[in-house]
């Protein structure tokens, strides 16, 4: 524990890690600053790291499954707070998810409690938005990297080019046009990509450079490693889970009695009458379009299609012209009226198209449509 201590160890201290995956991480701060594991406090959206977290530390609070966006949390109450989230763009919400879980952390923080970054060194540099943040609400920001090689078990330490962030929160928010002056990542560029070198920052566990020339370390190099001093805090008064997780609200949807008007409703095939169909079954079938395709008779099969629209005529039936036997004035009626027209077209074996229809004749709708 290099780089982090208690300012005082007779004061109490909440610390948290809002993606404790197994609790290894965060068990292991805890035991090296000497802070009790009924002071510490973790998230974990797998149940089964979950529950092996809850048995690595027995005394914890851990919130599983759950997810820390879904968790209602008291703020201001920890003193630090360690993220290591999943390395991933933000689903629906534009951000990576680091700066998701970081931005969480701060509103969990009080006033100078330390943040400990752990993130891809390529995610953070050239993300203005996540360095404006970063300089927005931390101050005594310093990154190191991860030493090359590998652990006891065989595995790379730093398959990602990680990186390790400590910072202190701020008392009061930086405003956005004063950190591209005192913002300590404006000061060493990293709101530029490809700017900054993985292989130029100190170690963990090494001395930080007594300054930077653009993106490039000093020689010198200061006489002591740069520590964070924990302050005291306070035991959240509300550390309680609000929002299912995903899994859990496709069990809850699935087992839901309203489930069912979700469920895919198939048609219903049409049944076969009892008795054969007469000439006006026939024909209401074939002119509403239910009866259509191949249709076998006793004379072959044939393709049938059947359509039923309005047409407009003229009604000579009911037009009519009247002489007043006074006057001599003649007055005429001309009435147009609306039919159902069903249109039959029936294909043979041998390429024959029949048409049937009771359309009005020619001359009246031609009539119909001239005046």
């Amino acid at each position: 524990m290099k780089h982090i201590h208690l300012a005082d160890r007779s004061k109490s201290h909440a610390i948290i890690d809002p993606c404790c995956g197994k609790g290894l991480a965060i068990k292991q701060i805890a035991e090296g600053l000497g802070v009790p594991q009924s002071w510490v406090y973790g998230v974990e959206l797998d149940k089964e790291r979950a529950e092996e977290a809850r048995a690595n530390m027995p005394e914890a609070q851990i919130l599983g499954p759950a997810s820390a966006l879904g968790c209602q949390i008291s703020g201001y109450s920890f003193s630090l707070a360690y993220v290591n989230p999943p390395f991933d763009t933000e689903l629906g919400g534009g951000r990576r998810e680091e700066q998701s879980f970081v931005m969480r952390a701060t509103h969990l923080l009080g006033a100078k409690g330390v943040l400990v970054l752990v993130m891809p060194i390529n995610k953070l540099l050239g993300n203005r938005n996540f360095v404006q943040y970063l300089d927005s609400y931390y101050e005594d920001i310093h990154v190191f990297r991860f030493p090359d090689g590998e652990d006891a078990d065989g595995n790379v330490i730093r398959p990602y080019n990680e990186i390790a962030l400590f910072a202190r929160k701020r008392k009061i928010e930086l405003p956005m046009e004063a950190v591209y002056e005192r913002g300590d990542m404006h000061k060493r560029g990293w709101q530029w990509q490809n700017y900054m070198r993985c292989e130029d920052l100190p170690a963990l566990g090494e001395v930080q450079p007594i300054s930077w020339n653009g993106n490039r370390p000093s020689w010198d190099r200061e006489l002591n490693v740069h520590a964070w001093p924990i302050e005291k805090g306070w035991r959240p008064g509300t550390f309680k889970k609000i929002a299912f997780t995903d899994d859990e609200l496709i069990e809850v949807v699935e087992n839901s009695p309203l489930a069912r008007h979700l469920a895919e409703i198939r048609p219903r095939e049409i049944p076969r009458p009892p008795l054969p169909l007469d000439k006006g079954h026939l024909g209401l079938i074939l002119a509403s379009g239910i009866l259509d395709g191949v249709v076998e008779s006793p004379f072959g099969p044939h393709v049938v299609r059947g359509s039923s629209t309005k047409v407009e005529y003229y009604n000579r039936e009911a037009s009519d012209s009247r002489e007043d036997p006074e006057t001599g004035a003649v007055t005429t009626r001309d009435v147009w009226s609306q039919r159902m027209v069903t249109i039959i077209r029936c294909v043979t074996e041998d390429g024959t198209i029949h048409t049937y229809s009771n359309a009005p004749k020619e001359e009246d709708k031609e009539e119909a449509i001239d005046s």
